[in-house]
């Protein structure tokens, strides 16, 4: 799988940015192929500088998973409290922090037990 690693560094102030992210993953498990895609749409928001650094705001708009068997149902599943993200760069745009974890770590409380049931 190749990644791309792009700065963070904001470029318009107070304004909602869109991205479109296609993800493909494939893997062979005991001579098994097994193929994911996802398409995720994806809003960044840049609030403000600090003293460290820069904070966006994230929120997944919509969503689209190609493959829901197994494991990967999980992360599909998984990735429905990851839809909203405060975060915290340096000023070279690597992330820092999480800010909203608090807020995340609720989330997965009150999914947990659903989730548990499904697996």
């Amino acid at each position: 799988m190749q990644q791309t690693m792009e700065a963070l560094a904001p470029s318009f102030t107070g304004i909602w940015q869109s991205y479109t992210m296609d993800i493909r993953q494939r893997s062979i498990l005991g001579g098994v192929a097994n193929e994911n895609s996802i398409r995720a749409e994806v809003r960044k928001y840049y609030f403000r500088q600090n003293e460290t650094g820069y904070i966006f705001s994230f929120e997944v708009t919509d969503r689209f998973q190609t493959n829901k068997d197994g494991i990967r149902a999980m992360e599909n599943d998984i990735a429905k409290l990851q839809s909203e993200l405060t975060v915290q760069t340096d000023f070279q745009g690597k992330p820092i922090r999480i800010l909203n974890l608090a807020a995340i770590r609720d989330n997965w409380k009150g999914y947990r037990k659903e989730f548990e049931k499904k697996t």
